[in-house]
């Protein structure tokens, strides 16, 4: 963890409803060290089969709140509900799916814990972070494929409600990207892993999970400054400290000609593009979030700060 970025940045006022995940000014930052360490979950393997993995139960905007996460997948669907240490199962089955999937699209009911150990290879959505250490990061695999040209995959994505009074135009992110393992990847020369970041803007109420998923491309912006590429790619398997100097990066880009009107809200997502061999293991830690009015409102804002300085002058 940078705890000076976090200290530094978390000084910054900002207000965020418990009920509904909203922005009216200041920075965010996240953190994830709230995620479990241990932990275990029976989840379903088919219609009938379970096992038991290492991991925690996740509901969307509710384990950490804001942060969704979901994944596509056309095995594992489960009448089981899954079971386990940490949490409560989402609940939501198995969502429609609109054109173009091909694949049937889920919310992500449990996420993996893992230090990064190449022998937990399963595509999912990950809590990684050393043995034991409370100091935790949000990312993903992907593993497998579940059709002939459809690969498991994997997105994690953060939600938020404009409650600023007024019309945001850009919006600073800044984070750090870990690696956490490294796939055997294939090809000459061995392609780097990286996840896509890209975002977009819902009218109040029209969001949900389905529109998360890497085939959903309508609509969504891609931003490349905010990607985090693999810093280490190989043949071999293995895992790695994310939390090591030569295994993150710090990642920061403003994006601009934004059109967040008050009430709207934005979702930034983070999907898990699918390389040629095994793919590494890539997270998000440290987090930071910031966005600004458009103009007319930080003038609007001044005269109002002017009007009242004057009222106070005058009645003393």
């Amino acid at each position: 963890m940078n705890k000076t970025l976090i200290v530094a940045i978390a000084m910054a006022s900002a207000s965020f409803a418990s009920a509904q995940f909203s922005y009216a000014g200041g920075t965010y930052t996240q953190d994830f060290n709230s995620l479990a360490t241990t932990g275990s979950v029976t989840r379903p393997t088919s219609s009938t089969g379970t096992t038991a993995v290492t991991g925690q139960l996740w509901n969307n905007d509710s384990t950490i709140q804001g942060w969704y996460s979901s994944f596509e997948n056309g095995t594992n669907v489960g009448a089981a509900v899954p079971t386990g240490t940490n949490g409560n199962w989402i609940g939501a089955g198995v969502i429609n799916t609109p054109t173009p999937h091909t694949i049937p699209t889920y919310d992500t009911r449990f996420i993996r814990i893992s230090d990064g150990t190449p022998t937990n290879p399963s595509g999912a959505t990950f809590n990684y972070g050393t043995i034991n250490s409370t100091d935790r990061a949000l990312g993903m695999l992907n593993s497998g494929s579940v059709a002939s040209t459809v690969p498991a995959r994997n997105t994690i994505g953060l939600r938020i409600k404009n409650t600023s009074g007024g019309t945001l135009t850009s919006f600073t992110l800044a984070y750090w990207g870990e690696q956490w393992r490294q796939g055997a990847g294939s090809g000459n020369p061995i392609p780097a892993d990286r996840i896509d970041f890209s975002y977009r803007v819902f009218s109040a109420g029209t969001f949900n999970v389905d529109q998360m998923p890497v085939t959903v491309t309508s609509g969504w912006t891609n931003e490349d400054n905010l990607d985090f590429v693999s810093l280490k790619t190989g043949s071999a398997q293995s895992g790695l400290d994310g939390n090591a100097a030569d295994n993150r990066r710090f990642i920061t880009y403003t994006v601009t000609g934004l059109n967040w009107a008050n009430n709207d809200e934005l979702v930034m997502r983070w999907t898990d593009f699918d390389r040629t061999g095994a793919d590494d293991g890539l997270a998000v830690d440290d987090l930071a979030f910031s966005a600004v009015p458009e103009p007319g409102s930080m003038i609007a804002l001044g005269l109002g700060l002017a009007a009242l300085a004057r009222k106070r002058k005058s009645s003393k």
